[in-house]
């Protein structure tokens, strides 16, 4: 019985170390190809999807959900929404493209035979502390505080998220909602900063998106509770 079980890990830790070797090889090939744009600046996105015309806001919304394959960095389509589309539809195609690619990591992480194991070795003793964090009662409150503090990266907690026992339902939720000041404040900065008008107003909305969360979650007592 004992030799069943060891052949049965053997055997999951074979499937573990394949599966990371293909999504390595994945991602290498990827970021390597040059079937693939490769962004080195929010001007070089915008200026790629604004060649594609009235199909730039679905190119849009597709290479941000790849993005992690692609390894693009998120802020360069935070601040490219608003140049492309205004600050309107630019807030409504970041809201989706970035809830695409959360959804995408969260569901890597979600689609696995041995989630623990899986968060044992992508989150080490920070996402067993994350998984604790988030595994409540009050898991939208506080998924919604890793969305709106900015000290939590955006992918990693993505990964753990779904390792975790959180309900996909309310990842979604949360993790839309918390994206919502961010996106208003990165649209109307970055619309109003090729204009220049505004700009001013754009930093101060940036700053009240991201400072305010910050100092609330620091100095109202959801930090002693991660």
């Amino acid at each position: 019985m004992q030799e069943e079980v060891d052949e049965s890990t053997k055997i999951h830790k074979l499937k573990a170390l394949v599966g990371i070797s293909l999504l390595l090889v994945l991602l290498w090939w990827a970021h390597t190809s040059s079937l693939f744009f490769h962004p080195h600046s929010a001007e070089d996105l915008h200026r790629w999807v604004d060649s594609f015309g009235a199909w730039g806001s679905l190119v849009y919304i597709g290479l941000y959900i790849l993005r992690p394959v692609l390894l693009i960095p998120s802020i360069f389509f935070n601040l490219s929404s608003g140049i492309l589309f205004g600050p309107w539809f630019g807030i409504l195609y970041l809201l989706i493209g970035g809830l695409g690619s959360a959804l995408s990591f969260f569901l890597f992480g979600r689609l696995s035979s041995n989630k623990k194991s899986k968060l044992q070795r992508y989150g080490g003793k920070w996402g067993k502390r994350l998984d604790s964090y988030l595994s409540t009662e009050n898991s939208f409150m506080r998924m919604l505080w890793l969305r709106m503090v900015p000290i939590f990266p955006y992918d990693p907690v993505s990964l753990v998220a779904g390792c975790s026992s959180m309900k996909p339902s309310v990842y979604t939720a949360a993790t839309l909602v918390g994206m919502l000041p961010g996106a208003i404040a990165y649209n109307f900065f970055s619309a109003n900063f090729l204009s220049g008008y505004g700009i001013w107003l754009g930093v101060a909305m940036l700053a009240a998106a991201f400072g305010i969360p910050m100092a609330w979650w620091y100095f109202g007592g959801e930090r002693k509770a991660f």
